[in-house]
């Protein structure tokens, strides 16, 4: 039995491979620590593949004056390497069942053929009597013992478990991310006729930090902006919650003019109410209160700076993308320290591109902590208020220290640190960290 094990050690081997592949489950941590536990395995079975001379003699050369079986001891490492980074329970079980079954039988099966072969000089080396032989390392028998068969084996081995890693990653970014799901919505107010709102929230467990407010143009339904990959991964990375929200206004003769958008007429205290209906169901008392991060789009723009106008302290920071028409001009000093971005997109139509800047201009007048991010190229569209957007939203969220900051001239589209925020006599931009004055520039230069 042992001898027929010995034999077949190598198709086994092949058989047990493609069921380790096919369980296997790598990530490209596991991989890494894989390869650092495998490569001693590698070089040792290198080493003594350099000094054996296989049935010719009792090898005491090498590692062979320190272990009896070296190219075993090297094969077990690999396989602990492998299973290391297979990142499988399942997968670590069956190296090891395949190590102790075909490693034991092989063993046993060559150790009796070396005493018979060699009468009493293997007795005295596996007991420890025989004198160690110096010998140098000799590459031309590496290559005599097909080592490089191993190396070959070892390398593709981990090729494969690198593409499973590749693709497993790849799979599971195109899968919608899970997380709890509400919804909820507030009977008709004095400025508006349907207020609906959608929340998401990655995990049930840990503390929210704060919740992205999305909205979306004139009278729109952003509500499904809630399974938005973008900002899914935003709130999966920087533990917020998203709430997806839907406006309509109440028929008037001038539908261009949102209504809805005077937040302080009603719909700004429906979104806070939807935002403590959803507190409270989720258990997560605190989403009541932590930090506002506002994001919209045209009309959602509007919306978000009529409400830092009127609750400043619940904001962290907000976005106004390429709106139209306001009902504010000076906010409040409290509003002019929420840090903000204000778009514009220089092909979109110009009252709305006059109006923002003009209202940037009078605000940054005043201090406004604010910067004015023109896209070249830009009609009325999302553009690159998103990911300029999450930037600011994970400095409001890392509580990043308002200092003097960095100023952004709008004309030559360069930065450079600030003396102070203070109030400037025309108009530029301002972040609080070089990293977003740096994502800034290349946006206004169109890159």
């Amino acid at each position: 039995m042992l001898h027929r094990l010995a034999r077949w050690r190598v198709p086994l081997g092949f058989l047990a491979a493609v069921a380790a592949f096919a369980l296997a489950r790598p990530t490209w941590r596991s991989l890494a620590a894989g390869l650092i536990v495998a490569l001693p395995g590698e070089v040792l079975r290198i080493w003594a593949a350099g000094h054996i001379h296989k049935s010719r003699e009792i090898t005491r050369s090498g590692p062979y004056r320190f272990v009896r079986h070296p190219l075993y001891l090297g094969s077990v490492i690999l396989g602990a390497g492998f299973a290391v980074a297979s990142h499988s329970l399942v997968v670590s079980a069956l190296v090891a069942a395949y190590l102790v079954m075909t490693l034991l039988a092989a063993t046993r099966t060559e150790e009796a053929t070396l005493d018979e072969k060699f009468a009493g000089e293997y007795s005295a080396y596996r007991e420890g009597r025989a004198t160690p032989v110096a010998r140098r390392f000799d590459w031309s028998q590496v290559m005599a013992n097909k080592e490089y068969r191993a190396i070959i084996g070892f390398v593709a081995a981990f090729i494969v478990l690198a593409v499973i890693a590749t693709v497993t990653a790849h799979a599971a970014a195109q899968e919608p991310a899970t997380g709890l799901t509400l919804d909820e919505s507030i009977p008709s107010g004095a400025n508006f006729d349907k207020a609906e709102f959608r929340f998401w929230l990655p995990s049930p467990s840990g503390a929210v930090k704060g919740v992205v407010v999305l909205m979306p143009g004139s009278n729109g339904d952003g509500r499904s902006m809630a399974a938005d990959v973008f900002w899914q991964d935003f709130a999966v990375k920087n533990h917020v919650a998203l709430v997806a929200s839907r406006f309509t206004d109440k028929p008037h003769d001038q539908s261009f003019i949102e209504d809805y958008v005077q937040v302080s007429r009603g719909s700004g205290q429906a979104l806070l109410d939807a935002i403590a209906k959803f507190a409270a169901t989720s258990r997560h008392a605190e989403v009541a209160t932590v930090p506002l991060l506002l994001w919209g789009m045209s009309a959602g723009g509007q919306f978000n700076y009529e409400f830092v106008a009127w609750k400043p302290e619940r904001v962290g920071a907000f976005i106004v993308n390429k709106g139209g028409i306001y009902y504010s001009a000076l906010l409040p000093k409290a509003a002019r320290e929420v840090p903000g971005l204000l778009f514009v997109g220089d092909k979109d139509l110009p009252s709305r591109v006059e109006t923002i800047t003009g209202l940037f201009a009078v605000n940054r007048r005043g201090g406004a902590r604010w910067a004015l991010v023109v896209e070249p190229g830009a009609a009325h569209v999302v553009g690159k208020s998103k990911e300029l957007g999450a930037l600011l939203f994970e400095e409001a969220l890392a509580g990043a220290v308002p200092g003097a900051g960095f100023i952004g001239n709008l004309q030559a589209q360069t930065f450079q640190p600030a003396a102070s925020p203070g109030t400037p006599s025309a108009p530029n931009a301002w972040f609080a960290t070089e990293r977003l004055a740096k994502a800034w520039q290349a946006v206004v230069a169109g890159k």
